[in-house]
């Protein structure tokens, strides 16, 4: 995985590469899975006096895959997400965002006009009675010294125009610290997030939801519809990272997914890892990670859990959210 920028002039930015697209403040991702493949992608920006930014960023689907009630439905797409981002204050960051696919009628992949249009929430009413699917959203961050609050949300522009917010509305609302002493050596990082998650956005990797539901994003088309408490610890001491989470969710019937006919299911992941980083810049480490899930009612996943997890990763994944100014 790669990328290259070139800097055209003061007001646009060009990028290109074969990376993962992430989008989101939190520890989930506000559209696409944390854990989708990599894209070949174009990545256009332009500025006004760095306040104002409108980007956009296309890629191909080349190896999309939908599995739905049992069914591998290959979907290879093309898809463009743009962002408007403002800067009332330089603490203070507000973004109109909207997410793309478009959806061939066979499995050959097809280029569509709408990709030229770079405002927001556009292609979101244009495209309702497409084959094309459209997501919009919207992000407020607040970036205090070694402290961020970040709120954003996606929704189903049907339920919009209907003036119906009771269903597949989904918003994510988090808070994150960092004790970081002067030497560099010791990082304390906390964060505490509550995701609101729905059923109508996409991801590259469906099977991975199950059965924790880790990599799902805010929105899903296909995924679950459930309420989550996120709490997170990193502590880092020279190049020893301890790391704790712990994930409560209550999955709520789905009409989409009719594999859950039980009501609400309830249950608690949590993980410890520690990470001896080989690399720090790099963010290469070798890692061992305990984890355990509980059941707590209803459950039709794998109940009760153990797992043991040993390797090499790369630690500091690229948020593209810090990129793209979102």
């Amino acid at each position: 995985m790669g990328r290259i920028q070139w800097q055209a002039t003061d007001w646009m930015t060009l990028e290109t590469g074969f990376n993962t697209i992430n989008l989101g403040n939190g520890f989930r991702n506000l559209i696409l899975s944390n854990e989708a493949r990599p894209y070949p992608y174009l990545h256009m920006v332009f500025n006004y006096r760095k306040k104002i930014l409108l980007g956009n960023v296309t890629g191909i689907a080349y190896h999309n895959s939908q599995i739905i009630d049992n069914i591998n439905d290959n979907l290879k797409n093309i898809f463009s997400v743009n962002y408007l981002t403002f800067y009332p204050l330089e603490t203070l960051s507000i973004s109109l965002i909207d997410l793309t696919i478009f959806h061939p009628s066979n499995g050959y992949l097809r280029f569509s006009p709408y990709t030229f249009i770079f405002v927001p929430e556009i292609r979101s009413i244009l495209l309702r009675k497409k084959p094309s699917w459209s997501l919009p959203g919207c992000a407020f961050n607040i970036e205090l010294p070694n402290n961020k609050i970040y709120y954003q949300c996606t929704f189903n522009i049907d339920d919009v125009i209907a003036n119906n917010f009771k269903q597949n509305f989904a918003y994510q609302l988090g808070f994150c610290s960092n004790i970081k002493l002067s030497d560099t050596t010791f990082l304390l990082s906390i964060r505490a997030e509550y995701n609101s998650v729905g059923e109508h956005a996409m991801d590259n990797k469906y099977p991975t939801t199950y059965p924790i539901h880790l990599y799902q994003p805010l929105g899903m088309w296909q995924g679950e519809n459930f309420n989550e408490l996120i709490l997170q610890l990193n502590l880092l001491i020279q190049n020893n990272l301890l790391q704790i989470f712990t994930s409560y969710q209550n999955i709520k019937p789905s009409d989409i997914n009719i594999t859950n006919k039980l009501g609400n299911i309830n249950s608690i992941y949590t993980s410890i890892s520690y990470t001896y980083l080989i690399n720090k810049i790099a963010g290469f480490g070798a890692f061992i990670e305990l984890s355990d899930r509980i059941a707590l009612n209803n459950d039709f996943y794998n109940k009760n859990s153990l797992g043991f997890k040993c390797g090499i990763k790369y630690l500091f994944r690229d948020k593209s959210l810090n990129r793209w100014h979102l």
